[in-house]
Formats: structure tokens, C-alpha cells, sequence
């Protein structure tokens, strides 16, 4: 993980227009909160895309991130929609080594949050510390992209339409494009997203672009690792339907407990 606020500070002011079409998990994770119950500590909660919907259902759920500016965001949509605030409460730090003095029902890490840990160290410290905010009958849920060869063996220097997103404020047409650098030894890929902001005129008024990098794991790595890390694993999904894990699956849904 880049430990420099800065580093995901730059991404809070586009992050809800580019990943707005991202909806598929937010039911899975409500109902999950529902029947499984709170209190709930969500890392990486960026700008609340996960965390809102699970306080408006009634839990309550503490937010983690490494962003100032994206705690804000959230900060602000919660008083815009006149939440209960106190049933949210927001805390900036690392998830590689926070420490809160409460344990939680549930520990989630919706979307890539997890693969921004680009080191196996950092991925190691950060389960041994979620560990410690676990009781004996608390789970964690990580959720994880399948990694693609398809998308390894692409040209590197062409840029490829991803998808085209409405802003959900203004509701102008962005158009997404990207292109990845995949380094096989560090299993981290490079991605340069591009927005295209299109006017009512059908024209490009603004272009603006953000890079990241995700470290992509392997199903029977991320097995190991989980294990090796004291957890009991109760099931993977491979898919927000909880559809069993198969060779088609395009998501790991890993739900586990610390292993007694």
C-alpha cells in the first residue's frame, strides 16, 4: 500500500463519477450486515459507497480509510442525507496496523481495498491486525478480482476503451479508457484510467487521468495466505449471487473466521 494520503487524496474528487456503475456488491454486503449483524468495520471505505447503504439499513459500522479527503466525501453525504452520524463513525488511519479498542461482528473489504496491499509483508501485517479486532464467532468478508490473462497478454502501450459511466451529480457522459502494465515477478498491475468529460454538444471539455496500482492474487494463494494467518475460511463465493467458485468466476468473496 502507498502510504502517502496524497497518493488516494487525488482520487476523492472523481472517484464516485468513474466507479459509480460499482452497485453489484452493495446488496450482498447490506444483506450480509442484516443477517449477520453489527457492530461492522468496513476498511478502505473510500467515500462511503459501501458504508451508507449499510448504516441506512440500520447497522451500526465503523469506516476506515487512509484518506483524509475521502472520509470528507463521506462526512458530507452522510449530512447531506441527514443520517444519524453517531451510527457511522469515520476514522482515518492505516489498515496495516490501526487499533481500535473494540472488537467487531463483522470486518469487511469490499472491492480492490485489499490489492491495494502491494506487498505480501503488508498483506501478512494487516491480517494479523484485523485478527486482533475479531471475536471468537466474528467473520471477515475480503473480496477480490480474478486475475485475467486475457488482459495480461494486451498490447501495454494501447489504450482501450473500459466503459462509459453518468456522473451521478451532475450527470454528464464520461467515457473511461485505460491501459495496464502487468509486472509478472511483484504480481502488481499499473493502471492508467482516463475520463473523457463530454458536454451537452457531444464534445470532450475536459480530460483528466489517475493512476494506481493493485497487486493481483491467485485463488490458492490467497488460500494459503489466509491460512497462514490463523483464519478458518467458510466459504468462496464467485459472486455476489453466492454462486459456488468456479474456473468462470470473475470475483473471490472470502468469508472467514479466525480459526479456533
Amino acid at each position: 500500500m502507498v502510504s502517502n494520503d496524497k497518493y488516494y487524496d487525488d482520487w476523492a474528487e472523481i472517484y464516485d463519477s468513474i466507479y459509480s456503475y460499482v452497485e453489484e456488491d452493495i446488496p450482498f454486503f447490506v444483506e450480509e450486515a442484516i443477517n449477520y449483524g453489527g457492530p461492522i468495520l468496513e476498511l478502505g471505505c473510500g467515500t462511503g459507497r459501501v458504508t451508507i447503504p449499510i448504516a441506512k439499513a440500520g447497522i451500526n459500522i465503523t469506516g476506515l480509510d487512509i484518506s483524509k479527503k475521502m472520509l470528507e466525501k463521506t462526512s458530507s453525504k452522510i449530512k447531506a442525507l441527514k443520517l444519524d452520524e453517531p451510527e457511522i463513525n469515520l476514522i482515518h488511519a492505516d489498515m496495516r496496523n490501526f487499533k481500535l479498542n473494540e472488537t467487531f461482528s463483522q470486518i469487511i473489504i469490499p472491492f480492490r481495498g485489499f490489492q491495494c496491499l502491494l506487498t505480501v509483508e503488508d498483506q501478512i501485517s494487516t491480517l494479523i491486525n484485523i485478527k486482533k479486532h475479531l471475536n471468537s464467532k466474528s467473520r471477515l468478508i475480503i473480496t477480490l478480482f480474478v486475475p485475467s490473462i486475457y488482459q495480461m497478454i494486451r498490447d501495454e502501450d494501447v489504450l482501450y476503451h473500459y466503459r462509459d459511466v453518468i456522473d451521478p451529480v451532475n450527470k454528464s457522459k464520461n467515457i473511461i479508457w485505460n491501459k495496464n502494465v502487468f509486472d509478472q515477478y511483484n504480481q502488481i498491475v499499473n493502471t492508467r484510467i482516463i475520463v473523457d468529460k463530454i458536454d451537452n454538444g457531444y464534445e470532450v471539455n475536459n480530460r483528466i487521468y489517475r493512476d494506481f496500482d493493485l497487486r493481483y492474487i491467485y485463488r490458492w494463494e490467497m488460500h494459503h495466505l489466509l491460512e497462514l494467518c490463523g483464519f478458518e475460511i467458510l466459504e468462496l463465493y464467485g459472486d455476489f449471487d453466492r454462486s459456488q467458485y468456479n474456473e468462470s468466476s470473475l470475483e473471490m468473496i472470502w468469508i472467514v473466521k479466525n480459526r479456533e
